[in-house]
């Protein structure tokens, strides 16, 4: 993730620090790290990780080395860290000013009793041709195995929508699309929850034509589907938590 992703640049230039925790790795399991996400899979059940904890735990850490500033903290992540954002964003209770989960919904069991600490900040990326991270809920990797955790999920919209309700936004979306800068097949919509209260922002962008990718890198894997080159994850993220 801090090779691939470039928030290094952009905490040097706008003066925040970046950590990159590690999910659990059974010894002697390749392949084997998971963030315990909350789809209560049988694999997360075994492994028993409390990553709630130790991610909060890590804050706190952070904290003692350096001046770390308590109300401007926030977390990313993608496809099942992009879950485990999700799950930090329900359980964590005013640990975070804002998550930003991509390329990942909320999984069905953190979904049914999700209760956000307000005001939140919420920016979540997905594409609607994610073959792994269905768009309108369901099954994770239902067609696709290597490894995958499975289990379910809640849709894009009522992930997106437990916290407009949670910062007491206005309940419809305003809908753009965003000016297409490559024509390679992808469009992306931004739907923005407004008049949110104490100054929390609900935005959630669908990458239309867009696979289980971070834009605007390339997949990693062949099965992941299309590549988007019409946005920049990291920029857009760093920009709504960090703006200039």
């Amino acid at each position: 993730m801090q090779q691939l992703l470039g928030f290094d640049a952009y905490a040097d230039a706008r003066g925040f620090y970046v950590a990159y925790p590690d999910a659990f790795q059974p010894s002697g399991i390749r392949g084997g790290a998971h963030w315990n996400d909350g789809r209560g899979t049988a694999g997360m059940v075994q492994r028993g990780s409390d990553d709630v904890a130790f991610i909060k735990d890590m804050i706190l850490d952070i904290g003692r080395r350096v001046p770390l500033d308590a109300s401007r903290v926030y977390v990313t992540g993608a496809s099942n860290g992009g879950m485990m954002t999700y799950r930090l964003g329900c359980e964590t209770g005013g640990v975070f000013a804002g998550i930003a989960p991509v390329i990942a919904n909320m999984p069905a069991p953190v979904f049914a009793t999700c209760a956000p600490h307000a005001p939140l900040t919420l920016l979540a990326i997905n594409g609607d041709a994610d073959p792994l991270v269905p768009l309108a809920g369901g099954n994770v990797c239902q067609d696709v195995r290597f490894g995958c955790e499975g289990g379910q999920v809640a849709s894009h919209t009522e992930s997106v929508k437990t916290f407009a309700i949670a910062n007491a936004c206005d309940p419809v979306p305003q809908v753009e699309t965003l000016p297409q800068q490559i024509d390679d097949g992808t469009l992306v919509e931004r739907w923005t929850f407004l008049n949110c209260a104490d100054g929390a922002t609900v935005v959630g962008y669908i990458v239309r034509g867009g696979g289980h990718t971070w834009p605007p890198l390339p997949a990693q894997l062949a099965a992941s589907g299309a590549q988007s080159r019409n946005l920049d994850a990291t920029r857009t993220i760093v920009d709504a938590f960090f703006p200039e």
